[in-house]
């Protein structure tokens, strides 16, 4: 009997998978194909943030040795964050590339095959779920596939404008020059429009969320990185609470939205991929389509009250932001006329390097300075407009007759992080700078001290500590410093190292130079440092052998240590384990004595001494080294050297201003 052919075409079953065209075997999936350049870039930027705070950490730290900050505890978990999740995306991306392709392959979405498959069987009972499973189901609705995630950045948007509004107001206007601030806020102007834009006028599409992902994550790298980079530049050094305020939300934005990126990422070029493999199959057309209604359902989860509660904040950003940048333009030409009016204010505004006159006062603008430099001058009283300013972050007055400073010096600045007074001929400093809770750097050498405000030694920020070629004796010193990591105190009258420098007070110390005092002992307290002191200068005192006690053998000085021109005609055999590539020892009778070819003396620690370099042979200087001078040559120094300042030292290799006569 004759087959006729069925003119019926056979129904294809739903809900299954369509077949690969015949003789085709699915490829493998590759890295470059599945994340593409941008994808990459992302990848690359996860693993430059988690450096940036590991970074961070070796800076507030004493390069690692020192993790006793609670400050830091944000780096730490940033540092851990972005780095367990890039490793995660490079272990998983092959799965997750090769189970994308699948969903995409398959006609039904993964959800509404999941439904299918628990509501079979009507007379199963159905089971309760557990907390942690609604917790995964609503971390789901608000991922990028999930419906509630436009609601989620729109959210979040509105946190991070309350966020650049605050960080404007409270340090951008108070450390940026005025060019940086209209810059930034011009590029918040585009940013909040494109913004407006796309979320509340555009048309809701895969393109326009994708691109929508990209502007917010070069908005946050570049409005978080940019400002910080800028800081650094002009202070060298930023305090501990300035830093996490500009990178706690930035970073915390910047994790959630390069992992939605790179989801979004794979999402798309797998889509691709299934299609080029499977081209005959109507299932790219649902694929594409399910995409797409995606985010059109997500576009309508978004309630109208918080759509239009985004456009009013986003508007009234943006007119803030314009408002800002009016403001900034006309303020400084204010702020000069305010200044002429005040004693040596024209002089003062003038050597003013970053002019802030909308610091603290936004719609009054003053006579207010954030870095000012003043190098060589003639007053011997400080001049009381600078007293007045409340933006002071960086203080240079250095070369003159300076004599007195009002002790309201400080009580206004409550920002001052660096404070420059070298080469004057202060008595004193002012009791004011015991309320500079941010003070970061002190330098006061070459003046005339011999006092210092008991409570100063006990700021909570106090990094480096240069009183140097004074009066002290070291009598009322209270350190409690624990933000402390250089403190020079050479050339001055102290008999013994204070009692209070301890490990206790002074948990991250790494530099210790006491050179030209009258020391005849070293406190067995310094041996408690052995986790973070690198540095030790004790050249030019009354030391011998027996000056050193047993508790400094726990050191390991990796650094420095120098004792030149005291009295030691012999070493303990330990001392051999705490000494590092750069030991100073000449000018002591142990360098023209018989010790070191004695038995007392070990080989390792005769080699050390007899160090071409270092050891016993002389540098150009009893105050100097060849080792620093070297550096500078090579560029690691590009600032004056005190002790090099001589002519013998070829004033510091010509970087010294002001050159001495010695």
């Amino acid at each position: 009997m004759e087959m006729t052919e069925n003119p019926l075409p056979v129904r294809k079953r739903i809900g299954t998978r369509p077949a690969l065209r015949k003789g085709r075997r699915a490829r493998e999936v590759r890295f470059i194909e599945t994340f593409g350049c941008p994808g990459v870039a992302a990848i690359i930027l996860i693993f430059f943030v988690c450096f940036s705070h590991i970074m961070l950490v070796w800076y507030y730290s004493a390069g690692f040795r020192n993790f006793s900050r609670p400050e830091m505890t944000f780096n730490y978990l940033c540092a851990g964050s972005f780095l367990v999740y890039g490793v995660f995306i490079l272990l998983s991306w092959k799965k997750m590339a090769k189970k994308k392709i699948k969903q995409h392959l398959t006609k039904l979405l993964p959800e509404v095959i999941k439904r299918k498959t628990h509501s079979r069987g009507s007379n199963k009972k159905i089971v309760t779920i557990d907390c942690f499973h609604r917790l995964s189901q609503a971390k789901k609705s608000v991922g990028i596939q999930g419906p509630y995630y436009l609601s989620k950045v729109i959210l979040l948007e509105i946190v991070a404008s309350g966020n650049c509004i605050f960080n404007l107001l409270t340090l951008y206007l108070c450390i940026l020059p005025s060019a940086a601030v209209v810059i930034y806020c011009l590029f918040e102007v585009v940013e909040g429009s494109f913004r407006l834009y796309t979320i509340t006028i555009a048309r809701a599409t895969v393109r326009i969320r994708y691109l929508r992902l990209q502007v917010a994550i070069v908005s946050d790298v570049l409005m978080s990185v940019v400002p910080m980079i800028i800081i650094v530049l002009n202070f060298s050094k930023i305090a501990i609470g300035d830093m996490f305020q500009m990178t706690f939300l930035p970073s915390i934005m910047l994790l959630s939205k390069t992992r939605s990126f790179l989801r979004e990422t794979i999402n798309q070029r797998t889509a691709q991929i299934a299609r080029d493999d499977n081209r005959d199959s109507i299932s790219r057309v649902n694929a594409v389509l399910q995409i797409d209604e995606m985010v059109v359902m997500q576009t309508r989860n978004v309630p109208r009250c918080v759509v239009w509660g985004m456009r009013i904040v986003t508007v009234l950003f943006i007119l803030l932001m314009t408002a800002v940048v009016a403001m900034v333009l006309v303020a400084t030409s204010s702020a000069r006329t305010k200044c002429e009016k005040t004693e040596h204010g024209l002089f003062v505004w003038d050597r003013c390097t970053i002019k802030v006159p909308l610091c603290h006062s936004w719609f009054n603008p003053s006579c207010n300075c954030a870095d000012l430099k003043i190098v060589g001058h003639n007053f011997t009283v400080f001049p009381e407009v600078i007293n007045s300013m409340s933006g002071l972050r960086r203080v240079t007055v250095t070369h003159g007759p300076l004599e007195h400073m009002s002790n309201d010096f400080g009580l206004v600045s409550q920002d001052l992080s660096v404070l420059s007074l070298d080469h004057n001929r202060l008595p004193t400093l002012p009791k004011g700078l015991e309320q500079a809770h941010r003070l970061h750097t002190l330098y006061a050498s070459f003046n005339r001290l011999r006092y210092i405000p008991s409570k100063l030694w006990s700021l909570p920020n106090l990094y480096a500590i240069d009183l140097s070629s004074n009066l002290l004796d070291f009598r009322n010193i209270a350190l409690n410093a624990r933000s402390l990591h250089y403190l020079l105190l050479q050339n001055n009258s102290g008999t013994k190292i204070p009692d209070s420098l301890t490990y206790n007070n002074c948990p991250n110390l790494v530099n210790l130079d006491m050179a030209g005092n009258r020391l005849t002992h070293i406190s067995k307290e310094v041996g408690t440092f052995h986790r973070t002191l690198v540095e030790l200068v004790l050249s030019r005192n009354n030391l011998t052998g027996a000056s050193f006690p047993e508790e400094l053998q726990s050191l390991f000085l990796s650094s420095r240590l120098d004792v030149r021109n005291n009295s030691i005609a012999s070493l303990p055999r330990w001392f051999e384990h705490i000494i590092g590539p750069e030991f100073y020892i000449a000018d002591n009778p142990i360098c023209s004595n018989d010790w070191k070819l004695s038995s007392a003396c070990p080989p390792s620690l005769k080699s050390a001494l007899e160090n071409s370099r270092f050891g016993c042979s002389r540098q150009c200087s009893p105050f100097c080294n060849n080792v620093d001078l070297d550096r500078e040559v090579l560029g690691a120094v590009e600032t004056c050297i005190p002790g090099c300042n001589s002519k013998v030292c070829g004033y510091s290799n010509g970087g010294c201003s002001f050159p001495t006569s010695g």
